[in-house]
């Protein structure tokens, strides 16, 4: 699945997901789901570097799979100690600590 045009730099006018793509590629995976009988497991999709957020993607997956009778599982994925500090779903870069003499 691909939501998303470019990526985020420091000059980016906007996160770069695509609401529209990401919906026609889970109407797309309802589809195979649905002629597979199979059910859909995902993390939060899109609310990483994509810049999507969370409360416009859920009623996307609510709409195009579970309204559709496909039983999704969405995880939250741990992510590294980096991210949580100061911005989720963007890794961040540090300095090493100053070495004492």
């Amino acid at each position: 699945m691909v939501g998303q045009h470019g990526i985020r730099t420091s000059r980016s006018s906007g996160p770069p997901i695509r609401y529209d793509a990401v919906r026609q590629c889970l109407r797309h995976l309802a589809a195979h789901a649905a002629r597979l009988a199979a059910s859909v497991h995902l993390p939060r999709i899109g609310t990483g570097l994509a810049g999507a957020r969370w409360d416009r993607i859920e009623p996307l997956i609510t709409g195009e799979l579970t309204g559709h009778g496909i039983p999704v599982t969405v995880y939250d994925l741990p992510r590294a100690r980096a991210d949580r500090d100061d911005h989720p779903g963007r890794p961040t870069r540090r300095r090493p600590a100053a070495r004492t003499r």
